[in-house]
């Protein structure tokens, strides 16, 4: 059964494997190499199947076992201890890079890491990483002793190794692993999809790193590897196109990065396996964003509509992944001038903030800002004024000035001048242009605007002889 597949394989293996080890028992063999084999068997099962405790438990019997029958470094101790490593790295993660299932040998874990999910600081969760560390490092030392260097279980052991490394935030020995892991392969002459994973890990860790031209070469290496072993049409190769499409947004190549994400997207509407929709969201959400770029703003909407209907049957009303294209539509409403729809996608985004970051946080400090924005359009320059306010605090208090907080000062001041709060709004508006003369040596149209705002507030406020713009810059 484990060797045909099929979508009730693991419930029809692990009847034969328990019967199996039942009757060994009732014979009196409960401590038989056999039964041993069967329950590590059984325990690799429940593990695909993600019933980890459980897997945990029978995995502990066989183990037991075979340091009874075995020496300290028999091969079966180091995969016992690579599937141990495997269980505790598990735990704690919550999404899957490629969404496929892992076969019953290849162990690589193909994670994607995201500290939305993954709370590295919490002692628990720094706990689990160093027991899957400990399991694993077991599994390779064992591994060089007993079947040498260039052993296909080394590579998996340090694949591994370095999935942990890079959840751990320590990228430089996640690569060094990942990389030493595919020349194992290499050499051995391999040309299959394990290659093609081990490839993709290589660039989900470079790119997670910040290293994007690296990562961008490994992840178009992987999708010749995925076209030419799965085929163009293969889910793995939209995978890549939507790793490419978010280089390239991040690299200002808004074009390049369209056309990534609608290829991406032809591939996903081919495919009716169960794990396109976790491919989709983020898919519709960079099309969106490309055509909010290119201020195609109905396109924009249609795509990030998209994205949240996925996202709801996927995740939920108030899963935090929501905020984003939330905020997108937002900002196309602000764009639009349709203030009141606005104003209800970024108090969406407001609320779901609040319920995972809580008040106060820099998060819901963000949200905030927009609605601060839709209210000053709206002429309700009072609350407007306390959320700028309560935005300058949370964000940047104690932190360097930058384009961000000038923008905030900008606006606060000519909501305080509309309720004729004229110096305090002189103050915000001249803390606004300092921040822009001193970041902006050139010419700049904000430091102009800037500089009109001020004159039109002092026009207001009746005393033009206060008005003394900075004019040592040439922009001035």
């Amino acid at each position: 059964f484990v060797s045909q597949g099929g979508d009730d394989i693991c419930e029809k293996s692990i009847q034969f494997f328990s019967e199996a080890i039942r009757i060994y028992v009732l014979q009196g063999k409960e401590k038989d190499m056999k039964v041993a084999n069967a329950l590590y068997q059984k325990s690799t099962l429940l593990a695909d199947c993600s019933e980890n405790d459980e897997a945990s438990s029978l995995l502990d019997d066989a183990l037991e076992i075979y340091k009874e029958l075995l020496n300290d470094d028999a091969v079966e101790i180091g995969k016992a201890m690579l599937l141990y490593g495997r269980l505790f790295g598990e735990e704690l993660v919550c999404s899957v890079s490629l969404s496929r299932k892992l076969s019953l040998t290849a162990l690589t874990l193909t994670f994607s890491i995201n500290p939305l999910f993954i709370s590295l600081n919490s002692e628990d969760a720094q706990g689990k990483n160093d027991e899957a560390m400990t399991a694993f490092e077991e599994a390779l030392r064992i591994f060089r002793i007993s079947l040498g260097e260039d052993d296909i279980n080394v590579s998996l052991a340090l694949s591994n190794i370095g999935i942990i490394h890079a959840r751990k935030l320590e990228y430089a020995k996640a690569v060094a692993k990942c990389k030493m892991a595919l020349k194992i392969r290499v050499l051995r002459g391999e040309q299959d999809q394990d290659i093609a994973d081990s490839v993709f890990n290589i660039a989900n860790i470079l790119n997670d790193w910040g290293e994007e031209d690296e990562a961008y070469q490994y992840f178009q290496q992987s999708m010749k590897l995925y076209i030419k072993i799965l085929g163009e049409k293969d889910i793995s190769v939209a995978i890549c196109l939507q790793k490419m499409g978010v280089i390239y947004w991040d690299r200002g190549d808004v074009d390049r990065s369209l056309q990534s994400f609608i290829d991406a997207l032809s591939i996903c509407e081919q495919d009716d396996g169960d794990d396109v929709s976790s491919i989709l969201i983020p898919v519709y959400r960079g099309i969106g964003d490309c055509y909010y770029k290119k201020e195609e703003y109905e396109e924009a909407l249609e795509n990030f509509a998209k994205c949240i209907r996925i996202q709801k049957l996927e995740l939920g009303d108030d899963c935090i992944e929501m905020t984003a294209p939330y905020n997108s539509i937002g900002l196309i409403y602000q764009k639009e001038q349709k203030y009141e729809s606005a104003m209800s996608f970024h108090v969406k985004a407001h609320q779901i903030n609040e319920k995972h970051h809580g008040k106060g946080s820099k998060e819901c400090a963000s949200s905030d800002f927009q609605i601060a924005k839709v209210l000053l359009a709206t002429h309700k320059y009072e609350e407007c004024i306390g959320r700028f306010r309560n935005h300058l605090e949370v964000c940047y208090e104690g932190s360097d000035d930058n384009k961000e907080v000038a923008e905030v000062y900008h606006l606060l001041g000519l909501a305080q001048s509309k309720v004729e709060e004229y110096e305090e709004s002189v103050n915000s508006l001249n803390k606004a242009l300092n921040i822009r003369q001193t970041l902006c040596r050139n010419p700049d149209l904000k430091i102009a605007e800037t500089m009109l705002d001020l004159g039109k507030v002092f026009g207001e406020w009746g005393d033009s002889d206060e008005v003394s713009p900075d004019t040592s810059h040439s922009n001035a």
